[in-house]
């Protein structure tokens, strides 16, 4: 009885305040999990090195559905030799667009035995809001600067060790 009275003083007004600012809150917290503004920032994120035709990449892994909205948008850019590496539960056919993306890059479908499945390579932030989405299932997608399949001879059945 105490929560009425208090919350009958507040009014419309106070209520509706308080009920804005909660939401503010939780969704600020769960759509901005980390900062993603600079190069080569990924703090928030595990770090992990994959290896594909003998090339090192230093990815950040994105195995949260918060972290893989997220992806590399608003980010200004990718180091060399620096991805994202999303991992997800099961084996689909996850399509990747390039919303808020302010540079290009290639994008590269693993399946679940490690093997590259699909490229989309040279992707630019223009092509928004088209879908790139592999021919069969895959369990991750990794994303590394543009060109960077192609100058390391990535072939689709590369394995890929992660």
């Amino acid at each position: 009885m105490p929560i009425k009275v208090a919350l009958a003083g507040l009014g419309v007004v106070g209520i509706c305040a308080i009920i804005s600012v909660s939401f503010l809150i939780y969704f600020t917290q769960q759509t901005h999990p980390v900062s993603a503004s600079a190069t080569g920032d990924f703090t928030g994120y595990q770090m992990q090195t994959i290896l594909i035709d003998n090339q090192r990449i230093k990815v950040a892994v994105a195995n949260t559905p918060a972290l893989q909205a997220l992806g590399l948008g608003n980010r200004d850019g990718l180091t060399t030799d620096e991805g994202m590496l999303f991992v997800f539960p099961t084996a689909k056919r996850y399509g990747f667009w390039m919303k808020d993306m302010h540079f290009s890059i290639d994008m590269i479908w693993i399946t679940a035995d490690d093997k590259i499945e699909y490229m989309a390579q040279n992707v630019a932030p223009d092509t928004y809001p088209e879908d790139f989405v592999p021919p069969a299932p895959a369990l991750y997608v990794l994303e590394v600067p543009a060109g960077y399949a192609q100058s390391h001879n990535f072939n689709l059945g590369d394995m890929a060790q992660l």
